[in-house]
């Protein structure tokens, strides 16, 4: 045994019967806000927006229609990278959480005009 590890092995005894093993307790914050309730609303209006079905939509985004039902009612954290690469519900989800922000939110709308000759 060399000296440092003589050193340490003197300094730092380890038994692993040391006592009764307890699970450790540590002091969570529980949030003042409903983050998971809040942010599935603002899912819940964006799917609305783009589907009228929800089961549609699951099927669609690629997920069980009971798991998004969880996602959209705030029991589990979405997926958001599923719900992000549906291309057509991009828009919606980034206004929906603009509105979660305090944006103000404009909307306008264009028609390409088609010119008869």
């Amino acid at each position: 045994m060399s000296k440092v590890t003589a050193a340490l092995a003197t300094s730092h005894p380890v038994s692993l019967d040391i006592g009764k093993a307890r699970m450790a307790k540590a002091d969570v914050q529980l949030p003042d806000i409903d983050w998971n309730g809040v942010i599935s609303s603002a899912i819940r209006r964006a799917v609305k927006d783009v589907w009228e079905d929800h089961k549609v939509a699951a099927g669609e985004i690629g997920v069980d229609a009971s798991e998004f039902g969880k996602w959209l009612n705030g029991t589990r954290r979405p997926q958001l990278d599923k719900l992000w690469s549906i291309a057509r519900l991009r828009q919606p989800l980034c206004v929906r959480f603009a509105q979660l922000a305090g944006a103000e939110i404009h909307t306008r709308v264009e028609w390409p005009v088609e010119r008869i000759a």
